[in-house]
C-alpha cells in the first residue's frame, strides 16, 4: 500500500493523530485539577516539563500544586530553581516563596521575600495579600514599626540560623546566637521564646522558665510563652502552676494560624486531646492546614475515639502525600474494627510511628505480648514499616517471647523481598537456635535458596557450648536489650559454626561469656572494662583477653574489620 492509500485508510477509519506537546499535557492536568486528583495533576504537569523544560511557568504550576498538597519544602525548592536559574524577573514567584516559608514556620525568610516582592511589584496582582502577609509576619516576629523601617536583616538571619540549630539538636550553638540577638534587641520576643525552648531542651528548666516569664513581662498574652510555661511545669510535675497556665490557655482565642497551631500541638503534648482536636479541626475546616495539620488532626481524632474522622484525614493525607505513617495508622484503624475491645495507648503527636516506645513497653514486660493483641499487632507491623533497627528489635523480641507462631513468622521473613540480607541472617540464626527443622527457604536476589544448619542440632552440642549461651543470657538480661543479647548469642553461634569440628576446648564457660559481653559492649557503644567483667564472671583478666583474641581471629571475616579491631 503506497503513502496515499495509507492516508486514505486512516481517514476512512477517522483516526486523528494526537499532538503530544506541553499544551496537551497541561490540559490533561487541568482536567484532573477540577476533580482534585492532585497525583494525576502532578503526573501530567511533569510531562509538560519534559516537552518544554525551559518554560518557568510549568515549574511554577507544579510548585503551586505541591503547596496545595502541603508539600511546601518541594514547592520551595522548585520556586528557588525558577528565580535562580530560569527567570529571576518572574515576580509572583517571590510572593509564592513568602507564602511557602510562612507555612514552613520560617518567618524570617517569609518576611524577606514578601518585602522584596512589594519592593519590585508594589501594585502587582498579589500586592494586597502581600501587605497583609507582611503585617502578619511582622506581628509574629514581634517587629516594631521602627524595626520594620530599619529592617535589620542580620538579626533575622541569625534567628533563622538559631532555629535551624535547635531543630538539629545543636542547642548550645542556638543559645549563643539568640543571646547575641537579644543583646542587640532585647525586645525581639520570638527570639526570646526560642531561647527559652533551647534552654529547656538542654535540660535547664529554670532558665527556660526565666526567659518565658521575661516574654510575659513584655507581652502578657503571648501564646508561645504561656504554652511553653504549661509544658515546663507539666514536666516538673508542679501541678498548681501547670493547672494555672492550662486554665489560661483554655480561655485563649487565637486569630492567626501560628497561634492556632501552637495551641493545638501544646494541648496534644499535654494530653488534652479534645482541645487539640478542636483547634486542628478548625484549621482544616478553614483551609489553613498543611499535611502535618491533617496528620496531627487525625492523631487527635484517634485519641478522642473519632475513628471515622481520623480515617478520613489519613486517607486524604495518603492521596496527597503518600507515606508509610498514614498507611500504618489506617491499618491500625482496620485492626480496631476487628478488635474493638483491644487495649490502645494514646498516640503521640509525632510524624512517625512510635515503634521504639512500643517495643520498649514489650521489653519491660514481655508477658504482655500474650495478653494484648495490640502489642502483637505492633510487632508484626514494625517488621513491615519499621527501619532496620526497629525490625531487628522486633525479631529479637519474637525470639525471646517464644510465641506459638514465631517460627512461621520468621520463615515468612526469609522470603520477604522487603527484608535486608542482614536481618535474614539473624532470622537464620534464631531458627537454628530454636531447632526449627531445616531446610530454611531463603529468597535473595530473586532466587529461592534452601539453607541447612551451620551447626549441629542442639542435642549434639557439647554441654560447655550451651553453658556459654546460658551464662550470657543470665548475666546480660538485666543490663542489655533483647537485641544486644541476641547479638551476643549470634556471635557465639558464628564462632562455633566457623570452628566446628576444631572448636577449642571450653574449660571455663564464664571466661568465654565475659569475652563475648566485652565485644558486644563495644559494638553497642556501652564499653565495659575487663577488670569489671572479671569481677562479675569470677575469671581472670588474662583469661578474658585470651578469649577475646581467639574470637577476633575467627570472626574477623564475619564482622567488619573496623568493628573487630576496636577491641585491640
Amino acid at each position: 500500500m503506497d503513502k496515499q492509500n495509507r492516508m486514505t485508510a486512516k481517514q476512512k477509519n477517522n483516526v486523528i493523530p494526537m499532538a503530544f506537546d506541553a499544551d496537551f499535557f497541561f490540559e490533561r492536568a487541568m482536567h484532573y485539577l477540577e476533580q482534585h486528583n492532585y497525583t494525576k495533576v502532578l503526573k501530567y504537569l511533569w510531562k509538560s516539563v519534559e516537552y518544554d523544560s525551559s518554560n518557568p511557568v510549568h515549574y511554577c504550576n507544579i510548585a503551586g500544586i505541591l503547596a496545595e498538597m502541603g508539600r511546601f519544602e518541594e514547592s520551595t525548592r522548585l520556586l528557588l530553581y525558577v528565580v535562580e536559574k530560569l527567570d529571576p524577573n518572574l515576580k509572583e514567584c517571590y510572593f509564592y516563596l513568602a507564602s511557602n516559608y510562612t507555612y514552613l514556620d520560617d518567618l524570617e525568610s517569609s518576611y524577606h521575600y514578601v518585602k522584596y516582592y512589594l519592593e519590585i511589584d508594589p501594585n502587582g496582582e498579589y500586592a494586597d495579600e502581600a501587605k497583609e502577609m507582611l503585617d502578619y509576619v511582622a506581628y509574629e516576629l514581634e517587629l516594631s514599626e521602627e524595626q520594620r523601617e530599619n529592617d535589620n536583616m542580620q538579626l533575622l538571619i541569625w534567628h533563622r540560623q538559631a532555629k535551624r540549630a535547635i531543630e538539629e539538636g545543636k542547642y548550645y550553638e542556638a543559645i549563643k546566637l539568640l543571646l547575641r540577638i537579644l543583646e542587640i534587641n532585647p525586645d525581639f520576643i520570638i527570639a526570646r521564646n526560642n531561647l527559652s525552648l533551647a534552654y529547656f531542651y538542654m535540660g535547664n528548666v529554670n532558665k527556660a522558665i526565666e526567659q518565658a516569664e521575661l516574654v510575659l513581662e513584655r507581652e502578657q498574652t503571648n501564646i508561645h510563652a504561656l504554652a511553653n510555661l504549661a509544658i515546663y511545669y507539666h514536666h516538673l510535675q508542679d501541678k498548681k502552676r501547670y493547672e494555672n497556665y492550662l486554665t489560661i490557655l483554655k480561655k485563649v482565642v487565637p486569630f492567626h494560624r501560628e497561634g492556632l497551631y501552637k495551641l493545638a500541638t501544646t494541648f496534644g503534648i499535654l494530653g488534652e486531646d479534645e482541645f487539640s482536636f478542636k483547634y486542628l479541626k478548625k484549621m482544616i475546616k478553614d483551609g489553613i492546614g498543611d499535611w502535618l495539620v491533617f496528620h496531627y488532626g487525625a492523631i487527635a481524632a484517634f485519641n478522642t475515639k473519632r475513628y471515622e474522622i481520623a480515617a478520613k484525614w489519613w486517607k486524604q493525607l495518603l492521596v496527597n502525600r503518600p507515606s508509610k505513617v498514614a498507611e500504618f495508622y489506617l491499618e491500625l484503624l482496620n485492626w480496631i474494627e476487628k478488635e474493638p475491645n483491644g487495649q490502645l495507648p494514646n498516640l503521640p503527636y509525632l510524624h512517625q510511628v512510635p515503634f521504639p516506645d512500643w517495643l520498649d513497653t514489650i521489653e519491660e514486660d514481655p508477658v504482655q505480648y500474650f495478653h494484648q493483641s495490640f502489642l502483637r499487632f505492633v510487632i508484626l507491623r514494625s517488621l513491615k514499616y519499621g527501619d532496620e533497627l526497629t525490625k531487628e528489635r522486633a525479631v529479637a523480641i519474637l525470639y525471646f517471647v517464644e510465641a506459638e507462631d514465631t517460627e512461621e513468622i520468621l520463615r515468612q521473613l526469609l522470603v520477604d523481598d522487603q527484608q535486608s540480607f542482614s536481618l535474614k541472617k539473624k532470622v537464620l540464626f534464631i531458627l537454628e537456635d530454636m531447632d526449627a527443622i531445616p531446610p530454611y527457604r531463603l529468597k535473595w536476589n530473586l532466587r529461592l535458596i534452601d539453607k541447612g544448619r551451620l551447626t549441629p542440632e542442639k542435642k549434639h552440642w557439647k554441654p560447655s557450648w550451651i553453658k556459654v549461651m546460658e551464662i550470657l543470657e543470665e548475666e546480660m538480661i538485666e543490663r542489655y536489650s533483647f537485641l544486644e543479647i541476641l547479638h551476643a548469642k549470634e556471635l557465639w553461634y558464628h564462632f562455633l559454626a566457623k570452628t566446628i569440628p576444631d572448636t577449642p576446648q571450653i574449660r571455663k564457660a564464664e571466661g568465654w561469656a565475659a569475652a563475648i559481653e566485652y565485644m558486644i559492649s563495644y559494638l553497642r557503644e556501652k564499653p565495659m572494662t575487663i577488670e569489671r567483667l572479671g569481677e562479675r564472671y569470677l575469671v581472670s583478666d588474662l583469661t578474658i583477653l585470651k578469649n577475646i583474641k581467639r574470637l577476633q581471629e575467627v570472626l574477623s571475616s564475619t564482622y567488619p574489620s573496623n568493628e573487630i579491631h576496636r577491641f585491640n
